[in-house]
């Protein structure tokens, strides 16, 4: 075997077997509240009519995106998203199988939770709320 073949087949070798397995999804957050019928984006609301088949009381009726990012996660370092009024949700991917994503979603002190994301649809997981009555919810979609 020749010496360039052999680097080439090494560097191969390398390159694979540090291959990790990662996720693209589209991460929002989203202000959900009682008070007001707003929807913005409209693409919010697919959100808002999940939600009326809730048994919510009061029933919420506003939303509106606080922020929008595309993010690729992988099983190292956690992707992070920040909070209105402080703090961050942390994204990180968990597993991979079967074509669904387990996610790792993790609010410090508040939220710790594994979502599975499939290749269509979107999960809704509810980080926060104030003293308000406003929410805030992630809403995650495969991308």
């Amino acid at each position: 075997m020749s010496h360039r073949l052999a680097t080439a087949l090494l560097l191969l070798l390398v390159g694979t077997a540090g291959a990790e397995e990662t996720v693209r999804v589209r991460a929002e957050l989203v202000a959900v509240s009682s008070q007001g019928e707003d929807v913005d984006p409209p693409q919010l609301a697919v959100m808002r009519d999940e939600f009326r088949k809730l048994p919510a009381r009061p029933a919420l009726t506003s939303f509106r995106r606080l922020s929008e990012k595309r993010v690729v996660l992988t099983g190292q370092a956690p992707q992070t998203l920040p909070l209105p009024g402080g703090g961050e949700v942390r994204l990180a991917l968990a597993q991979l199988k079967d074509d669904k994503a387990l996610v790792s979603v993790e609010v410090p002190k508040l939220v710790t939770s594994m979502l599975e994301l499939g290749k269509r649809g979107a999960l809704y997981q509810q980080l926060t709320r104030n003293d308000r009555g406003q929410f805030v919810f992630l809403v995650l979609h495969p991308d």
